[in-house]
């Protein structure tokens, strides 16, 4: 299972004007992708997803961080 954490070429804006901009992206396994806003957010889902086995579930865990 190859997880990779990658700089976006651009930031890119989602969500309310407050928001800070996505930055990074952590992409796999196959074609899944997430984006997030600073490096430290990114390498924290990509340790969750590498011990999940599914998407869905690494997201919840991670949303259960912050």
């Amino acid at each position: 299972m190859k997880i990779i954490i990658e700089k976006l070429p651009h930031q890119e804006r989602s969500g309310d004007w407050h928001d800070k901009p996505l930055r990074w992206r952590v992409a796999g396994p196959g074609s899944e992708a997430q984006k997030f806003s600073t490096k430290k957010e990114a390498r924290s889902y990509k340790s969750i997803r590498q011990s999940s086995t599914e998407d869905k579930i690494a997201i919840r865990a991670y949303s259960m961080t912050f």
